[in-house]
């Protein structure tokens, strides 16, 4: 009995250590009006943490998260894929902590190619650029988010945007080492039959005030 209650807590001990890192990256999209969309994220996990998340090549360019799904755009969206500056940036950072650098999210694109559409928004720079070669050196960095207001206005009609959800689990690899998660939900639009049934309730409630 006893040999059993001490392996129970030999494992229970170890088990957080067990637990894989892990970080996520949350867009959504929602209508701004006036022709604009608005734009909030987050990120979880690891990229959040003092540490950050470990890029493994330094040869290869960073500066944000997009992901790539066909669908997220209307049919009729037509965009030359290249990025655009952001008017108001929200603060957000991307942080390398071997050497330093520090750049905010300034930038969006929207893309097609083929079949795929793609969104994401990104730094001015390359966040793991480094003249002096150290990270060549190193053989990895070690990248850290910090949040802003974590929002944005775009001048994207939301009538360019289908509304769903999207998740791509690949694009990073093999950079990252531990698994890397982007995700994109566009909020619903009401159909004009909604918005007329929602008008005939707001028209009655004033006819019942009026009565009263």
């Amino acid at each position: 009995m006893k040999h059993t209650l001490r392996t129970f807590i030999l494992m229970a001990v170890a088990a957080p250590a067990l637990a894989q890192a892990s970080s996520t990256f949350n867009y959504t999209i929602s209508d701004a009006g006036s022709g604009n969309s608005l734009v909030t994220w987050n990120a979880t996990g690891d990229i959040t943490t003092t540490n950050g998340a470990v890029w493994s090549q330094p040869s290869q360019m960073f500066s944000g998260f997009g992901l790539g799904n066909p669908g997220m755009f209307t049919a009729g969206y037509t965009t030359t894929g290249a990025f655009h500056q952001i008017d108001v940036p929200d603060g957000s950072t991307f942080h390398t902590v071997e050497i330093g650098f520090n750049h905010g999210l300034s930038v969006y694109q929207t893309a097609i190619y083929g079949a795929m559409d793609v969104f994401g928004m990104y730094t001015t720079y390359d966040v793991i650029s480094d003249s002096g070669g150290r990270l060549h050196t190193l053989g990895a960095t070690h990248i850290v988010y910090t949040a802003g207001t974590q929002s944005a206005v775009i001048p994207v009609a939301f009538t360019n945007f289908n509304a769903g959800s999207w998740t791509d689990n690949h694009n990073y690899d093999p950079y990252f080492t531990t698994p890397m998660t982007v995700t994109l939900t566009i909020a619903g639009v009401p159909e004009a039959s909604t918005l007329a049934l929602a008008g005939l309730g707001v028209a009655a409630l004033g006819l019942r005030r009026r009565r009263n």
